[in-house]
């Protein structure tokens, strides 16, 4: 992915990252590019978040 990105080639990715650890094996690699994560959460998992936030 980073050596696509890195030839100037946008790119679409559909991951599902259950757990910080494995978000930061992403990010060494993407880190000189610019990168959007889109994070999706279940009903009871918002519920969860909004009540600790």
């Amino acid at each position: 992915m980073a050596a696509f990105a890195s030839a100037g080639l946008d790119i679409l990715v559909e991951h599902i990252v259950e757990k910080a650890s494995r978000r930061a094996d992403f990010d060494r690699p993407l880190l000189p590019l610019d990168v959007f994560w889109v994070g999706l959460l279940s009903t009871h998992q918002f519920d969860r978040w909004s009540l600790t936030g």
